[in-house]
């Protein structure tokens, strides 16, 4: 049981990281307060914006006016929100099945009827608490593993898409132009030693021969990361493919992601500068907080974290998701540098900085094709639908080249982070279309949908990722108890298979790339 001293500390633990754009770790945290004390309701009001569904965001707000109804902040989002569900006349069906609520509390069929409501006008409450609380921040526990168990699932679900709208919506900005952005040269300095040029150019290989023994797990190379309890930065791990050898690497890195080669990672790291500049001043003035610590992102050997060269310095509260193209040359990260989350352009020596997506949408979770050559880039974003996120994909061709967007998902809720099979020719999310977030793929023009994780008793699914053989989808569950935990599903949704079990909270896992089996699998 936390003291009031120490429930005050791990509260602003996680209003930092949820300043910082860390909105999962952040979520953990605060719901830890949460259950500490039920009616702390800085946690609820910021647990609002960092929580993945907007029936969840409007739950956190209810409960805020529960606390305080005289809480003026949330009860102008409650007014936009009625003023606007009468001004476009919108309807959205109530979800009667139970629905898992932050901070472990369970809505049933009882509260349908606020459900139509919060849904109704979930756009603009997400809206609301991002610009209001967080200036563009949005929404988002070691030892020898035991040996995993299998369990025999349902097969996956064909979904009939069909029944839902098949018209793919004009997009808003298919015209906008990249721009060059010229930085502040007393806010962008970077100094990178003279022998760091990661130029891998990886060797194609268009006669191999299909494999036709399955790869053990054990074959592969993987970073996990998790967060102890207590402690605000995650901690990195580095572990087989199957949860095995579990070692503990470099700290406080996150949103680690490896180049085509497996030789080399991007990953972002918080940096403290100090001392507040002009900008910062202005944001500590406003959130009352100091604002002397920012993510950024760096470049490092896979072998040697330590290593790292810091690659920006733009001092922004949002810098994650980093991403690298086929021959490893570039990298695609988010930021929100302009104000809100863009997708921005970079090559590892740390210059060619710009933002290829300029527009009032959330553009998160970026990944960019494995397929040598090719400029397809998935991400999420709200461009057509404020506040709720679907899948796009745009093909990226150099600066100044117009951006088309196509958008591969239309569904009711938020799809969120995207990531390509090795081959390039599946795309596995997370949609809340059918209530909880479920794991989901789909060819890459959108077509070929299928829930994996259907009976998953409303558990919450986060961060899926195909294993190097393609034969596996790695994610993140608390279906078997409250811990966030590792697991892995077999392609044909069959067999399920727990790799992690600590007490600690996984936040992600990233396979290093295979590239003899790359370069096979995609010349099948």
């Amino acid at each position: 049981m936390f003291n009031r001293s120490d429930l005050e500390r791990k509260l602003q633990q996680g209003i930092d990281l949820a300043k910082r754009g860390d909105r999962k770790a952040a979520r953990l945290i605060l719901e830890e307060v949460i259950d500490a004390d039920k009616n702390n309701e800085r946690a609820w009001m910021w647990l609002a914006s960092v929580v993945d569904t907007l029936n969840e965001r409007r739950l956190c707000l209810e409960r805020v006016i529960a606390i305080n109804p005289g809480n003026t902040r949330a009860q102008e989002a409650l007014r936009q929100l009625e003023a606007t569900t009468k001004a476009s006349g919108g309807t959205t069906a109530a979800r009667t099945t139970g629905t898992r609520r932050p901070g472990g509390v369970q809505s049933t069929a009882s509260t349908s009827n606020l459900i139509v409501l919060g849904l109704l006008g979930a756009l603009v409450v997400g809206a609301f608490i991002v610009f209001t609380i967080v200036r563009g921040n949005t929404p988002s526990r070691g030892g020898r593993q035991p040996e995993p168990t299998a369990t025999s699932l349902a097969p996956a679900v064909a979904l009939d898409v069909t029944a839902q709208p098949t018209e793919t919506p004009a997009p808003l900005f298919a015209t906008a132009t990249p721009f060059l952005v010229t930085l502040d040269p007393n806010r962008i300095q970077r100094t990178l030693p003279p022998t760091f040029t990661p130029t891998f150019t990886p060797t194609l290989t268009p006669t191999a021969t299909p494999t036709t023994t399955p790869y053990p797990l054990t074959r592969f190379q993987a970073f996990s990361s998790s967060l102890e309890s207590g402690f605000a930065q995650p901690a990195l791990f580095s572990v087989a493919g199957d949860g095995s050898g579990e070692a503990s690497t470099a700290s406080a890195a996150r949103d680690i992601a490896y180049d085509p080669s497996g030789e080399f990672v991007a990953f972002i790291r918080d940096v403290d500068y100090g001392s507040l500049d002009a900008e910062a001043t202005v944001e500590a003035e406003a959130t009352g907080e100091p604002a002397t610590t920012f993510p950024e992102l760096f470049v490092a050997p896979a072998d040697d974290l330590n290593a790292a060269v810091q690659i920006t310095e733009l001092r922004s509260s949002i810098a994650a998701s980093p991403t690298w193209n086929s021959d490893g040359r570039e990298l695609i990260f988010v930021s929100n540098y302009d104000g809100d989350e863009d997708l921005w352009y970079i090559t590892p020596d740390g210059e060619n900085l710009y933002n290829i997506t300029q527009n009032t949408a959330a553009d998160r979770d970026p990944a960019w094709s494995p397929l040598l050559g090719n400029r397809q880039i998935v991400f999420a974003s709200d461009i057509d639908s404020f506040g709720q996120t679907e899948i796009y994909t745009i093909e990226y061709i150099e600066p100044n080249v117009p951006l088309e967007y196509t958008r591969l998902t239309n569904a009711t809720g938020s799809s969120w982070a995207p990531s390509w099979s090795p081959s390039g020719t599946l795309i596995t999310f997370i949609s809340d279309r059918s209530g909880d977030s479920d794991v989901y793929i789909m060819e890459p023009d959108g077509t070929g949908l299928r829930l994996m994780t259907e009976d998953d008793g409303d558990s919450e699914d986060r961060r899926p990722v195909f294993t190097p053989d393609a034969r596996w989808i790695a994610f993140i569950s608390n279906r078997e108890d409250d811990r966030f935990q590792t697991y892995l599903l077999s392609l044909d949704g069959i067999v399920l298979t727990r790799i992690t079990n600590h007490n600690r909270n996984d936040l992600s896992i990233v396979y290093r790339p295979d590239l003899a089996l790359r370069l096979e699998l995609q010349g099948q």
